[in-house]
C-alpha cells in the first residue's frame, strides 16, 4: 500500500467515525434514561438530582428517571454506575462524599476518577456553624475563646465520622487552636437537635434547617463556611471574615457518566444540562435551598474532582476518621 493511499484510507476512517459520533449524539437518547444517586431521598443530592432530570426529560424527549441507592456513604450508587455499560443510558449524581470514600476506605470497588467520564458539576453549598442559644458566645471568635477557657471539655455534634462537618471542625479547631470532643450522629437534624438541647456545644450543618430553628431564638448561627455570605443568613459573617482566610467548607453535586461513554454523547448531555441549570425556575429553586448553580464543563470538573480528591483526603487525615 502506498502513503497516499494509506493517508486517505486514515483520513476515511477518521470522518467516518466523525460522522457515526455526530450521527450517535444526534439520535441519543432514544430510550428512557436511567440516573443513579448514592442518597436517599430528601436530601439536597436528590432535590438537584430531580431537578435536572426533570429538565433534560423536557429537552431530550425521554424520561430521565432518577434511581435512589443510598447506603455505605453513597458506594453502593457509586459501584452500580460504575459498572454499567457505557452507552450514555446510565447516569450518576455523586456528592463531594465520593472524593471523601477515597480516603476513608481501603477496599474500594471503584475509582472516582478511572472509572466515571465527568459531564459537569452542576451545584455547590455551604455549612453553617451552630451553637446553642445558651451559648455566650455571639460570633465565631468568642466561641473559639469560650472553647479554649473551657480546656478541651466542650463538644461538637457531626452527621458521622469522615463526613465534611468532622474533617471540617477538625480543620476549624486545628487552625484556631482549640480542643473539642467529637460526637457523632447520624444526619443532619439530629446534630441541629442535639445544639438545642445543649447536648453538644456545637456543630457544622446544612443550612436550611439552621436557619429555621435560628429564627425561632432556639439556636444561633454565629459563621457560615464559604467563601461569601449565604443568602439565608446575610447578617452571618463567614469564616474567612471572622479572621481566618484559608478557610472555606463546602459540598458539592455532579454528574458522570461510566467511563467509556462516547465523547459525542458526554457533550450532548453537558450542553443540555448547562441549560437546564440556568432555567431561571431551576435557580429559584435552588437559590431557597442556598444551593449555588456551578454548571461547569467536563474538563473543569474532572479537574476539580481530581483537586477534591486530594484536597479533602489531606484533612481526613487530619481529623484521623477510617470507615473500615
Amino acid at each position: 500500500m502506498t502513503p497516499r493511499i494509506w493517508i486517505c484510507r486514515a483520513f476515511l476512517i477518521t470522518v467516518t467515525a466523525i460522522v457515526a459520533g455526530q450521527a450517535l449524539a444526534q439520535a441519543y437518547p432514544t430510550r428512557p434514561v436511567r440516573i443513579i444517586l448514592g442518597a436517599a431521598p430528601g436530601g439536597n443530592t436528590d432535590t438537584v438530582a430531580r431537578a435536572l432530570a426533570t429538565q433534560l426529560s423536557a429537552a431530550m424527549g425521554q424520561p430521565f428517571v432518577v434511581e435512589n441507592r443510598p447506603g455505605a456513604a453513597g458506594n453502593i450508587g457509586a459501584e452500580l454506575a460504575a459498572k454499567a455499560a457505557p452507552d450514555g443510558y446510565t447516569l450518576f449524581v455523586p456528592s463531594s462524599v465520593i472524593a471523601a470514600n477515597v480516603s476513608l476506605y481501603s477496599n474500594l470497588t471503584y475509582d472516582p476518577i478511572k472509572d466515571f467520564a465527568p459531564i459537569s458539576e452542576l451545584t455547590t453549598d455551604d455549612f453553617g456553624i451552630i451553637v446553642p442559644a445558651s451559648s455566650p458566645a455571639k460570633n465565631l471568635p468568642e466561641s473559639i475563646a469560650y472553647a479554649k477557657s473551657k480546656g478541651g471539655s466542650l463538644s461538637y455534634a457531626t452527621s458521622g465520622a469522615g463526613q465534611a462537618a468532622h474533617y471540617g471542625m477538625e480543620w476549624l479547631k486545628k487552625i484556631a487552636g482549640f480542643e473539642a470532643v467529637h460526637v457523632p450522629y447520624n444526619g443532619n437534624a439530629p446534630q441541629i437537635t442535639a445544639v438545642m438541647s445543649g447536648t453538644v456545644d456545637l456543630a457544622i450543618v446544612t443550612l436550611p434547617g439552621a436557619v429555621a430553628q435560628a429564627n425561632t431564638g432556639r439556636l444561633k448561627i454565629i459563621a457560615t463556611t464559604g467563601s461569601t455570605r449565604s443568602a439565608l443568613t446575610p447578617n452571618v459573617p463567614t469564616v474567612m471574615e471572622s479572621g481566618f482566610a484559608e478557610y472555606k467548607l463546602t459540598t458539592w453535586v455532579g454528574l458522570m457518566a461510566p467511563a467509556g461513554t462516547p465523547k459525542e454523547i458526554i457533550a450532548k448531555l453537558n450542553q443540555e444540562t448547562v441549560k437546564a441549570l440556568r432555567n431561571p425556575e431551576v435557580v429559584a429553586k435552588f437559590k431557597a435551598l442556598d444551593v449555588k448553580v456551578v454548571a461547569s464543563s467536563p474538563d473543569e470538573f474532572a479537574a476539580h474532582l481530581k483537586a477534591e480528591v486530594k484536597r479533602i483526603g489531606e484533612l481526613i487525615k487530619l481529623a484521623g476518621a477510617k470507615a473500615d
